[in-house]
């Protein structure tokens, strides 16, 4: 149903064109789903599923604020942006070109221009959980193109062996029977954090979902709602021509076949699976901003949290980026020249066999 379908009565049209809220959308369902759709910028169309109504909703506003805010700007000349380092604080300008999304912005015409994408972009009401969030998806990323264009197999993980009270067992039992080929894979690039990827297969259809969190069962279910997204995307794709109205990398990532899919992810089935054992799936008391830093300085490079200021001051939220100009700058693996960046040296990366290929994720 749509919630919000609103124009001001004086000609300036509001944001905010619909917000579609989907309960249980697909039979068995137990996700409810939540698509904000914006009126004039097409990029910052906001998406989410979760189990829970209230998260799946601020998730989705959160994400439209994110990609609004990266797209939308109207001052004729956007200053340097304020930045930190993740290392010792130290306070840095950063260009803004390196972080907003629409270069025919008027405020970015005087500045050096590389292309650029959302990776580590997360907005809250709170700074602390804004950067939490930031890193998270700046790990999830850098792991996820460093494991696809280098080919690397990380943990695998036996499913069947997940603890029967863990949250959202019974999702993945739904999902195992919905998909006769089901994998959960861990292809984090950093120490001390889980970036767990799920991979469904069947003769029709398929899914994927990935994310990052120090605590392993934050990360699966994370990945299960990313997976529940997608499966959402697939199925709606299939059965409805509109839907087809994709940016080109998610079309690509749709209009592949289910075994094409399989077979650019086999080369993850290197490692034999590993049990989960309780104390894996058990949380940490320990402040989880505090393990995600220590996580991110495994990896030595230069890593900056970069305030974005919201164009629409009515709404409190905190908008952070995270970047570094020695990782992998974006998702769009057919024009990363690997050697250029840091990273690769730091994990050990000296063969690129999916160089040039695109990753195969929506």
């Amino acid at each position: 149903m749509n919630i919000i379908d609103h124009h001001d009565l004086t000609g300036k049209p509001f944001l905010v064109n619909a917000v579609s809220f989907e309960d249980k959308k697909f039979i068995n369902s137990d996700y409810c789903s939540v698509t904000i759709s914006p009126l004039a910028i097409q990029n910052a169309t906001g998406n989410s599923s979760s189990t829970d109504k209230e998260n799946a909703l601020l998730a989705s506003f959160g994400e439209y604020n994110e990609r609004l805010n990266l797209f939308y700007n109207l001052n004729p000349k956007i200053p340097l942006l304020d930045g930190i380092s993740l290392f010792d604080n130290k306070k840095i300008k950063i260009n803004p070109a390196n972080i907003y999304m629409n270069f025919s912005l008027r405020g970015l015409s005087e500045y050096h221009k590389e292309f650029t994408d959302s990776c580590g972009l997360a907005s809250h009401l709170s700074s602390d959980l804004a950067l939490y969030s930031g890193i998270s998806e700046f790990i999830e990323r850098q792991s996820l193109i460093a494991t696809w264009v280098g080919k690397r197999a990380g943990n695998q993980y036996d499913i069947s062996t997940l603890p029967k009270d863990m949250k959202n067992k019974n999702i993945m039992n739904r999902f195992e029977r919905i998909f006769s080929y089901f994998k959960l894979y861990d292809i984090s690039i950093f120490s001390g954090v889980f970036v767990l990827l799920l991979l469904g297969i069947n003769d029709k259809d398929f899914s994927i979902g990935v994310c990052a969190s120090c605590s392993f069962s934050d990360a699966l279910c994370g990945a299960l709602d990313e997976f529940q997204q997608s499966y959402e995307s697939i199925l709606l794709f299939h059965n409805s021509s509109q839907s087809r109205k994709q940016d080109r990398y998610k079309t690509s990532f749709l209009k592949q076949s289910p075994s094409e899919l399989k077979a650019k992810y086999l080369f993850l089935e290197q490692m034999r699976p590993l049990k989960v054992s309780k104390e894996l799936s058990n949380d940490s008391n320990e402040n989880k901003l505090f393990k995600l830093k220590k996580a991110l300085r495994t990896i030595p490079l230069d890593y900056y949290a970069v305030a974005v200021v919201p164009s629409m001051r009515q709404i409190n939220i905190r908008i952070v980026k995270i970047f570094s100009p020695d990782a992998f700058p974006h998702m769009n693996t057919e024009i990363i020249n690997p050697r250029n960046y840091k990273i690769t040296n730091f994990i050990g990366m000296n063969s690129f066999p999916n160089e040039n290929q695109p990753l195969p994720f929506p």
